[in-house]
């Protein structure tokens, strides 16, 4: 056989292994990476869109549930109305919202000044309130509905909001993926497309799912991205065939092109014949990793200028190939460098180092720790617990995790911080590394979560009950000095009653005290029912004021009641009314001197708006006015200004006054100023005179 008839048909047996490893080895391995790795980034581009859209629907439940708290704490329709067009104007897709009185249906409806529609409600209602989340949305008038409760003392309200569905719409169904696609957002069984889709059971789970399925003789791929903010998922429907086209038309290309060379090859083959073994040899060499899926290797420089473009178009095969290979080692940096971006703007403080130690990362809240406590930041880990300014309160033994070849190790402590100005801060600081067999650090994380709240809640907590017991303490001791005293028979018949008296004066304070604190705690936990009937305020203040005549001329002060509206009637309980004003007036008679005259005023406030009347009664007491750091604090149970502790009381009578007035949809303030002392302003609910 001629050597030029071998040489064509060893040409043609390397043709055809170039083809089928190319065809059946190659292109296998490189579609099912490129297919996956396609697929991985409409993934990850559907979970972005999608968290950007759960991100838009938190902050439209946030502005709404904004609303509705502003409208139970205030039951102030005009503050409400001011506070929707203020998100309105700053966020133009809050477009409506509708106050529905639960029980009757009757409705007040505030919509942003370029919002004309008026028929929307309606319908939107009807399929929020079908719904188990209630959240609507009506595709074609691209707008979503939000729906949540709100009470005001005792009614029952629904705020409806309705929101521009545009900016949704982008995130689902305008995906940019270079590839066509189907898209779909379910809610329970609620479903929102823009197209018809294929009839399949997405399977809703708590992470991005891909599924796949064959309807009409044609396979489809399934990606479903739950959404975090509803039970909800959201799925695009995709081609197999489309997302495997550009992989199969590249290695096309790539065949062609190694068949062209080949023909130019087997053309001049009679000859170049000689002079091509050894560049043939060389060749073959160098394309030999491609079965391994090895493109790190460039092909030889051809001295023969014949194979010269032979060997450079299967470079540029090879170039395209380790291009197409390393787009998945740059996705993998990409990720981690979005995980640093998502630790950067994490709430807490967060810091990577690496095998020594030192910090290779530490986003900003760790930093602003740092600087609050006026020390430089940490560079390394031991660093962290270095400043005078950190106490370790509190360690927890380490604790080992062995995976495989790894061994973790996870240490607890509780941190406690003091700035330069005395603040105290409270951080649980939880430090994982990672080990390899030899127990050698290979690197690790920082974590610290501020305990600050927690920690002095448990000192107010603990400051109550200290005050309790020192509440207890003195009467309970003097019971138990004349108990033993009435014991040892050392006391006088005659002056047991005085005895008896007493302990029974100190009985009646403790039970006194112990039930003001339940009136307080059940009045806040809803478990006192407040039954108001009509009440002539004017007439329940006399009552109240006739009970001090006594102690008022033993002080030799005065009341003047005084009234700039004849509309006094109002809507209460008159025996957790008369509490509030016993309270009040004792107050005023106590804190002040001799030769006063405490002032009691009744006015009337409209709201034009609304259509409220309220009524406002001020008791200005004329005394010794309250500091500016107090004003806020005297509503706490059992606080009291410390220059004020030898007058009698207990420290509860304002937080009770303050609770039976909120149940009244009312408002207990305080003003104080040197001219006129103290003057406490009870707000409540006004009634029509002829009621």
């Amino acid at each position: 056989m001629k050597l030029s008839t071998r040489f064509f048909l060893l040409l043609f047996f390397i043709l055809t292994g170039v083809y089928l490893t190319v065809w059946f080895g190659v292109r296998p391995q490189y579609e099912r990476a490129l297919v996956s790795e396609r697929i991985t980034l409409i993934s990850e581009h559907q979970r972005e869109r999608i968290e950007a859209a759960d991100n838009q629907f938190r902050l439209w439940q946030s502005m709404l549930a904004e609303l509705g708290r502003l409208l139970a704490e205030t039951a102030d329709i005009t503050l409400t109305q001011d506070l929707f067009q203020g998100y309105s104007a700053i966020m133009p897709e809050l477009l409506a919202m509708r106050i529905v009185e639960a029980n009757s249906g009757e409705y007040l409806e505030i919509r942003s000044a370029d919002y004309r529609q008026s028929d929307v409600f309606s319908s939107m209602i009807a399929k929020v309130d079908e719904s188990d989340s209630g959240f609507g949305w009506d595709i074609d008038r691209a707008v979503i509905m939000f729906s949540i409760d709100v009470r005001i003392g005792s009614d029952s309200f629904i705020l409806y909001a309705i929101f521009d569905a545009i900016p949704i719409e982008r995130y689902f169904f305008d995906l940019e993926l270079g590839t066509p696609f189907q898209a779909v957002f379910r809610i329970g069984n609620q479903q929102f497309s823009k197209t018809e889709i294929p009839e399949f059971e997405v399977q809703s789970g708590p992470v991005t799912r891909v599924d796949s399925f064959t309807g009409n003789g044609e396979e489809r791929v399934v990606i479903s991205t739950p959404s975090s903010i509803f039970a909800g998922t959201h799925s695009l429907f995709i081609a197999s065939d489309a997302i495997r086209e550009p992989v199969r038309r590249i290695f096309l290309y790539s065949l062609w092109v190694i068949s062209a060379a080949f023909l130019v090859l087997m053309l001049a083959s009679v000859v170049l014949i000689r002079r091509l073994y050894s560049p043939l040899r060389r060749f073959l060499t160098d394309l030999k990793p491609f079965s391994r899926l090895d493109f790190t290797h460039p092909f030889s420089e051809v001295s023969v200028p014949e194979l010269q473009a032979l060997s450079q178009q299967m470079e540029e095969i090879r170039e395209k190939l380790l291009h197409y290979q390393r787009i998945n080692v740059e996705r993998i940096i990409e990720n981690q460098q979005r995980l640093n971006f998502l630790m950067q703007y994490a709430s807490d403080p967060i810091g990577l180092f690496n095998r020594e130690g030192t910090f290779t990362f530490t986003n900003d809240e760790l930093v602003k720790l740092y600087q609050d406590l006026k020390v430089s930041p940490p560079v390394s880990i031991e660093d962290i617990l270095k400043p005078d300014e950190i106490e370790v309160v509190q360690e927890n033994s380490p604790r080992v995790v062995r995976d495989g070849p790894l061994v973790v190790q996870s240490r607890t402590r509780e941190l406690s911080m003091r700035n330069p100005a005395g603040k105290v801060y409270y951080y649980h600081m939880q430090q994982v590394e990672l080990l390899n067999e030899q127990l050698q650090v290979l690197g690790g994380q920082i974590l610290l979560f501020d305990l600050t709240r927690e920690r002095e809640l448990d000192k107010h907590r603990n400051e109550m009950i200290s005050i309790i017991v020192h509440e207890f303490k003195n009467p309970l001791s003097g019971i138990r000095g004349l108990v033993g005293m009435l014991k040892s028979g050392a006391v006088p018949d005659e002056e047991k009653l005085e005895f008896y008296t007493i302990i029974e004066r100190s009985n009646d304070a403790m039970f006194s005290l112990v039930e003001r604190f339940l009136q307080v705690s059940r009045l806040e936990s809803g478990e006192i029912v407040v039954d108001k009937v009509p009440e002539k305020m004017d007439s329940l203040i006399t009552n109240v004021v006739e009970d001090f005549k006594t102690l008022l001329n033993e002080k030799k002060l005065k009341i003047e009641v005084r009234k700039d509206t004849e509309n006094v009637v109002a809507s209460v309980s008159k025996s957790l009314m008369e509490d509030v004003f016993r309270n009040l007036i004792s107050n005023a008679i106590k804190y002040g001197a001799e030769n006063r005259t405490i002032v009691i005023l009744f006015s009337a406030i409209d709201d034009d708006l609304t259509g409220k009347k309220w009524l406002r009664i001020s008791v200005t007491d004329h005394g010794y006015g309250i500091p500016e750091e107090y004003r806020d604090k005297i509503f706490r149970k059992f606080f009291r200004i410390q220059k004020y502790v030898n007058e009698s009381g207990t420290g509860l009578g304002l937080p009770y006054a303050k609770e039976v007035v909120r149940q009244h949809e009312g408002e207990l303030t305080v003003t104080s100023d040197p001219e006129y002392g103290s003057r406490f302003i009870v707000q409540i609910p006004a009634l029509d005179q002829d009621r």
